[in-house]
C-alpha cells in the first residue's frame, strides 16, 4: 500500500488530521505492516518520521499488527550482536523519533505532538 503525501497534496490542500485519517484507514485496512530493518543497526526505515508513524499507527489501532523483517544476513548479524549486548543497546538507544526526517516540517511537528500526547 502507499499513502503518497505528495500526490495527495498536489490534488488539494489536505490538513494533517485529514491525512492522518486516510493514513490510519489504509494501515488498518491492510491489517499488517512489515517494517524493513536494513541494515539492522542503522535502518533507513527509522530515519523517516512517517515510517515511524506507520509503526505507531499499527501498534495503537485495533486489528492491526506490525512485523519487523530483514534480509537473512541482517538477521544473522543482529543475532550475533546479542553476544555483544552493548551493541544492541546502542542501536536501540539511538532510535529516536525526534531525529527522524520529514519532507514537511509541519508533518514532523504534528506527528511528534501526537506521539507525545499518547504514548509519550
Amino acid at each position: 500500500f502507499c499513502n503518497n503525501q505528495y500526490r495527495i497534496a498536489e490534488t488539494k490542500n489536505v490538513s494533517f488530521e485529514e491525512f492522518r485519517a486516510t493514513f490510519s484507514n489504509t494501515v488498518t485496512g491492510v491489517g499488517r505492516i512489515w517494517s524493513m530493518m536494513s541494515p539492522w543497526n542503522n535502518p533507513a526505515y527509522l530515519k523517516r518520521v512517517w515510517c515511524i508513524f506507520e509503526v505507531y499507527t499499527a501498534h495503537t489501532e485495533k486489528g492491526c499488527t506490525a512485523e519487523i523483517i530483514m534480509p537473512q544476513r541482517e538477521k544473522d548479524s543482529m543475532i550475533s550482536s546479542l553476544r555483544r549486548i552493548n551493541e544492541l543497546v546502542d542501536v536501540l538507544a539511538k532510535t529516536k523519533i525526534e531525529l527522524a526526517d520529514a519532507s514537511k516540517p509541519e508533518d514532523k511537528r504534528n506527528i511528534l505532538a501526537l506521539v507525545k500526547q499518547t504514548v509519550g
